[in-house]
Parts: C-alpha cells; structure tokens; sequence
C-alpha cells in the first residue's frame, strides 16, 4: 500500500535509492574564455614552511621527553642498586655485631 505524498527516501541512510538532482532555477554564469596564459592565477601554493617548523618543534619536544624519561629510568635503576647496597652493608653489620657479642660473653671464653 502506497502513502499518497511521500518522498523517496534519501542518500545518506538508503544508498540504494537516489533521486534526481534539482535543477536550478537561475541561470549559471557564463564562463569566462581565456585569452592569454598571463590571464590564468597560479594556483595557490600551501606554505610548508610552517608544517616543517611545526614538525621540527614536535620532534624536539619528542626526543626532551625521551631524554628525561630515560634519565628518570637510570636514577631509578642507580637508587635501586644503592638500596640494595645499603640492605647489604646493615645485613654485614648486624652479623659484626653478633660476632662481638659472641666474642665478649664470658661461656665462650677458651
């Protein structure tokens, strides 16, 4: 059953369906001729030089972090080992100290 008035559905939600374009009421301009390749404008051209400054920023700010990050690694890394260093040396002086207890009691005496 047909609904008297309804429109084709559209491109973006139905693909399958299109319909056919408007046409224009007013009239185009007419086109210009060109008469000398002096006439034509050179296209605009796209300043790189400000992508490549903005990509040459991007790369140092890049390489700074990678420095300091690997420079936050080895500290952590350094105070790693000193910890274990210093775990290391109270174990040996606890042990000293044991062994000058022991040499001082008087049962141990030869």
């Amino acid at each position: 059953m047909a609904i008297t008035g309804a429109r084709p559905a559209m491109n973006p939600w139905f693909p399958g369906r299109r319909t056919a374009p408007r046409r224009r009421t007013r009239q185009e301009p007419a086109r210009r001729t060109r008469r000398h390749s002096a006439d034509r404008r050179a296209p605009s051209r796209i300043d790189v030089r400000a992508l490549l400054v903005a990509i040459v920023v991007a790369a140092g700010l890049a390489l700074f972090y990678l420095s300091q990050s690997t420079r936050v690694a080895a500290t952590g890394y350094e105070i790693d080992a000193l910890e274990v260093t210093l775990a290391q040396s109270h174990a040996e002086q606890q042990q000293l100290i044991w062994a000058i207890g022991q040499a001082r009691s008087p049962g141990e005496r030869a």
